[in-house]
């Protein structure tokens, strides 16, 4: 992509006996949120590290800007040569300055002039404007976070890498400040790449979503598209699909437990054979007992404040559900399945 502000080629990177990273390719263009979303050990921090300049590549190719920084033949450019913005977990404030100081202090490293001014600009952008002359211990660990967001976009950088920046956050304060970032990173017109093991915060975020798993990257679209068609069951289980539940493929149709039910259409099945069914819990609606009503009994539920939160065993496997009356542990109910969208993978899919 020509006007790709990051790109990564045939990326490889191993510590001893482990590959973190394995072959990845991808491209990052201005004012693009990419979030890469994995479990812990997947190869995605390893990543965002080799584009920091922190690690050095094993074999591949990672260009900033067009310029090549690393390409495993040479010494690596170092992070401060790269054009950088970071934002991680630690906020790494100096605790002796004040706000507008800890914002400034590197753009007055560099000899800008105008770091005050720049300083303050990052500042009212975060909604921190009037609490410039605070120290760090003055501020709840949110506003501490917005400081080091309002730091790292002070110079304008033309990629900004995020490392699980509100994984230290409580529920409310982590939905509040990604609300900033993605505002903040849009206005100002900045690529970030975005690492995080949260899946709302990743599909909230992203213009394109990666899935990462043992250093490989699985599937890297549209969060809706990743969403609605993961390309494989681990990709679906780990954005929150149930499963598997063991069905067997018939001619254009398919039998759980019993029940007969119609073949999702564009099914990944290659051939006959068992097969796995994932569902998401918002396919799955209250139904009389009836020709395709899936039985289901409540192993344990509590009152979710829109509704009632339901651990509900079906056959061969259980789903999460959000009920719209009271349910009490050992009731039966029957679920109508939306099929159009349920997922279907050869019960043998090795990704």
């Amino acid at each position: 992509m020509n006007d790709a502000v990051l790109t990564i080629a045939g990326a490889f990177k191993r510590y001893g006996e482990t590959q973190a990273v394995a072959g990845v390719d991808l491209s990052l263009t201005s004012g693009e949120i990419l979030c890469l979303l994995g479990p812990s050990g997947s190869g995605k921090t390893s990543l965002l590290r080799l584009v920091a300049g922190l690690e050095h590549l094993d074999a591949g190719e990672l260009r900033i800007g067009g310029e090549i920084v690393d390409d495993a033949r040479g010494a690596p450019r170092p992070p401060e040569r790269r054009g950088l913005g970071m934002v991680f977990q630690d906020y790494a404030l100096w605790p002796h300055l004040s706000v507008l100081d800890n914002v400034g202090l590197p753009l007055r490293e560099r000899g800008r002039s105008d770091w005050r001014k720049a300083a303050r600009v990052a500042l009212e952008q975060v909604g921190l404007g009037t609490l410039e002359r605070r120290h760090p211990y003055e501020l709840s660990g949110g506003q501490q976070q917005r400081v080091a967001l309002a730091r790292a976009i002070a110079a304008r950088p033309r990629l900004l890498l995020f490392d699980e920046p509100l994984s230290n956050l409580d529920a409310k304060l982590r939905d509040e400040l990604r609300e900033v970032i993605a505002h903040t990173v849009r206005e100002a017109g900045i690529a970030a790449l975005y690492i995080t093991h949260d899946q709302s915060e990743a599909f909230f975020l992203a213009d394109r979503l990666g899935v990462m798993r043992d250093g490989k990257l699985l599937q890297l679209d549209q969060p809706e598209t990743v969403y609605q068609r993961p390309v494989s069951p681990f990709v679906a289980h780990f954005t929150g699909a149930a499963g598997p539940f063991a069905v067997e493929p018939l001619e254009n149709a398919l039998s759980w437990a019993g029940i007969v039910a119609p073949c999702p259409p564009d099914a990944a099945l290659n051939g006959g054979g068992p097969a796995a069914l994932y569902l998401r819990p918002q396919w799955l609606s209250p139904a009389e007992p009836g020709a395709g009503a899936v039985p289901g009994v409540v192993r344990v539920s509590g009152y979710a404040g829109d509704g009632w939160s339901a651990l509900v065993d079906l056959p061969n496997g259980s789903i999460h559900l959000r009920l719209p009356q009271r349910v009490a542990a050992g009731e039966r109910l029957h679920l109508r399945v939306d099929w159009d969208k349920a997922l279907l993978y050869p019960r043998d899919h090795k990704r």
